[in-house]
């Protein structure tokens, strides 16, 4: 889950689903994905977009967090 952020496939990936004007949902830890997706002009395609995701508080409640980098 921690490269997901900064993995380029993916944010292309979502990207093109994005810009495609099919439906785009993503669960559990999927929205740090979209931190990695570029426009071609270099900004971000997903603002303006409203969205969810867990709070770094959230995480750290998580048994699972100490495993993270």
């Amino acid at each position: 889950m921690e490269d997901l952020a900064h993995d380029e496939t993916s944010g292309a990936l979502l990207t093109r689903r994005l810009n495609s004007g099919k439906p785009l949902a993503l669960l559990c830890h999927a929205p740090a994905a979209t931190l990695a997706a570029k426009s071609p002009d270099g900004s971000w395609p997903f603002a303006g977009y409203h969205m969810t995701g867990l709070s770094n508080t959230e995480e750290r409640l998580n048994r699972f967090a100490r495993d993270a980098r």
